[in-house]
């Protein structure tokens, strides 16, 4: 999608999305778009990137750090937008249709009450929990930068299974 009307001297921003949803139809294509629209409301990418990952506190030292940085960052934000989004549906549907096997599998193993088929919103809360939400009746919902948090901490958790999973000899004798 080409960006209408750009600012006098600029280039058109070109836009792609990627998804793995299958798309046949114009209506398909709108309905992801506009999934996306929503998941995104009030500024939460920008906040997912200043309050969830820091980006104002690092000092990269190159335009190439901060890109690589963002191409990051930017997809763990959005899957946690998307998180929160479905959860606040009527309806949650699954969190296995956002996280992959293994974040879930790092999670459960973290939260052993969360259960293996668990929905997007009961995900959701106990990514904020490992992120210090702390989810008494009193407060408010869990908050974005609490599921990059927890998130974080999964990915950690995995990062070590896997580390130590290669480095521990195994008898197949």
């Amino acid at each position: 999608m080409l960006e209408v009307d750009p600012p006098a001297g600029e280039d058109a921003v070109c836009w792609n999305l990627a998804t793995d949803a299958p798309v046949t139809t114009v209506a398909e294509a709108l309905g992801i778009v506009t999934g996306i629209r929503v998941s995104l409301d009030g500024g939460g990418l920008s906040a997912g990137l200043k309050t969830g990952c820091a980006i104002e506190s690092r000092q990269f030292q190159s335009r190439h750090a901060i890109e690589n940085f963002l191409s990051l960052a930017s997809a763990q934000v959005w899957q946690m937008l998307w998180l929160r989004h479905q959860a606040r549906t009527k309806t949650p549907g699954p969190a296995a249709a956002i996280l992959s096997d293994g974040q879930r599998e790092a999670l459960r193993a973290l939260c052993a009450t969360l259960p293996t088929q668990a929905d997007a919103k009961q995900t959701l809360i106990a990514l904020a929990k490992l992120g210090g939400y702390f989810g008494r009746k009193s407060d408010r919902a869990a908050r974005l930068a609490n599921a990059l948090e927890g998130i974080s901490v999964t990915d950690h958790l995995r990062g070590g299974l896997r580390g130590r999973a290669e480095s521990v000899p195994i008898d197949l004798a």
